[in-house]
């Protein structure tokens, strides 16, 4: 079923001089990976980290002939979406 439905939004992406785009999102912590660490008996253990960010994002689009990515302070929200959406327009048309 998905498979159909997938190939008819091809079909209709060809004839109307489309781009499928595949997009997602993911937030990036400063937070360390969990690992194995000692101190001495006593003292707690400190895991050293030093990052400039307190939180960073990145939203990423691949289509059948390109990939495209950006990176964001903070969360992503509509705007950063709508924002990538009309560069990632905008560099596909330069590569046409």
């Amino acid at each position: 079923m998905e498979e159909a439905h997938l190939a008819s939004a091809q079909k209709k992406a060809r004839q109307e001089r489309r781009v499928i785009v595949f997009i997602d999102e993911s937030g990036l912590s400063e937070r360390p990976t969990r690992v194995r660490t000692w101190a001495p008996k006593g003292q707690t253990p400190i895991i050293q980290f030093h990052f400039n960010w307190k939180q960073l994002s990145m939203i990423a689009g691949v289509s059948k002939t390109s990939a495209y990515f950006r990176l964001h302070e903070g969360t992503i929200k509509s705007e950063q979406i709508v924002a990538f959406l009309k560069q990632y327009k905008d560099e596909s048309l330069r590569e046409r």
